[in-house]
């Protein structure tokens, strides 16, 4: 099978694209080699490395057209990877993460619905950030906290508390059936991102997933 992996040249990409080429697959990396993940002389990181003569590698961007076009072409599957991903980075770099995770999911899929393609499967990676605090247990059952108050934080409390009673919460396993209720920026595109690809994805004849990592 013929697979794109954008953003294959980070940790999770990398490792993913070395097993389908194992496997006996045909795989494409889009990645921008962003210096953040891969330093300043970024050809020169162990990540990039290990894909050397193993992949077909194009330095691009998920934000740019001529960049998907090139990545497209022939492939059946996606694993689509690429994104900004720094939690608290994304609370004052708003444009960059929008423009990045969501804007580039759209690219991709008003490509896939406008042109001829043979892709039929695509996974998106979504992301545990989409569950913000995550699930507790309280007194009065199970709830769903917001963002921790400014005068906890100033006096070092750490914990979320319950609203009626004051006391802290117990953290509960977050499963998939807990509420989505984002808590960052970065948050807020995976949604995006996991929505747009499961909701237009299905009507393109395409099979998707979403796997929310941790």
């Amino acid at each position: 099978m013929r697979i794109l992996i954008t953003g294959g040249a980070g940790f999770i990409g990398s490792n993913l694209a070395l097993a389908l080429v194992r496997a006996g697959h045909e795989v494409t990396v889009l990645d921008s080699l962003s210096r953040q993940i891969h330093g300043e002389n970024p050809r020169s990181s162990a990540l990039y490395r290990s894909l050397e003569g193993r992949v077909s590698f194009i330095e691009g961007s998920v934000t740019e057209e001529r960049d998907w076009v090139a990545a497209l072409e022939g492939q059946e599957g996606i694993f689509h990877l690429a994104a900004e991903t720094g939690t608290g980075q994304s609370m004052y770099e708003i444009k960059r993460y929008v423009d990045v995770n969501v804007g580039g999911t759209a690219l991709m899929l008003n490509l896939l619905a406008n042109g001829k393609h043979p892709v039929r499967r695509i996974v998106v990676a979504s992301s545990r950030a989409l569950y913000g605090e995550g699930k507790y247990q309280s007194a009065d059952g199970i709830v769903y906290p917001g963002a921790r108050s400014r005068e906890n934080l100033d006096a070092g409390r750490f914990d979320l508390y319950c609203d009626r009673t004051g006391e802290a919460l117990t953290l509960l396993p977050t499963d998939e059936d807990s509420r989505i209720h984002p808590a960052s920026v970065y948050g807020i595109t995976k949604q995006g991102q996991e929505q747009l690809v499961m909701t237009v994805c299905p009507t393109l004849g395409i099979a998707a997933s979403a796997l929310r990592y941790q």
